[in-house]
Parts: structure tokens; C-alpha cells; sequence
């Protein structure tokens, strides 16, 4: 089991950010790099920690950060609906 991305969420990046548009509501959020980031990685299939591990290599002059950020981040995904939690596939 893991957190995906929500079926209903739409990611578009431009420049050195992205829009997240959640098509059931309409909501957008501008997501920064960091915040992309961690999205791009819940597309692939990554959990927590692993999100965790790659972005202390992306950025590791926040590495005491990241872990803080990336559960801050995940919870106002989780709030407002924009990731589920997902059986993984064998």
C-alpha cells in the first residue's frame, strides 16, 4: 500500500514551478520545485522515506529539513484529497 496521486489531479509544470489543478473542485496550487518534486516521485511509485532519500540527494544543504517538509507537504495533499492510499501491484 502507498499514496498515489488522486485520478482527478493534473500536474503542469512551468519553469522552475507547477500548477496542480484538482479537476473535482477546481482548486489550484502553485507547487515549487521541492513540492514537484515530491509529486513527480509519488507518480513513480515512491513511498515516504524513499521520497525522503532522493530529494536529501537533490537538495542536501536541507537534508535536515526534507523530512519535515516532505510530511508537512503529504498531509496537505492527504487534507485536501489530492493523493489516496493505493494497494501496490505484484
Amino acid at each position: 500500500m502507498s499514496w498515489r496521486l488522486s485520478s482527478h489531479v493534473l500536474i503542469a509544470p512551468v519553469v522552475d514551478e507547477a500548477v496542480l489543478l484538482d479537476t473535482a473542485t477546481n482548486d489550484r496550487y502553485i507547487l515549487n520545485e521541492m513540492a514537484l518534486n515530491i509529486c513527480t516521485l509519488l507518480q513513480e511509485g515512491y513511498d515516504g522515506p524513499q521520497i525522503v532519500e532522493e530529494l536529501k540527494q537533490l537538495y542536501p544543504d536541507k537534508s535536515t529539513e526534507i523530512p519535515v517538509d516532505v510530511e508537512q507537504f503529504m498531509t496537505l495533499l492527504q487534507t485536501e484529497k489530492l493523493i489516496e492510499w493505493q494497494e501496490q501491484r505484484a
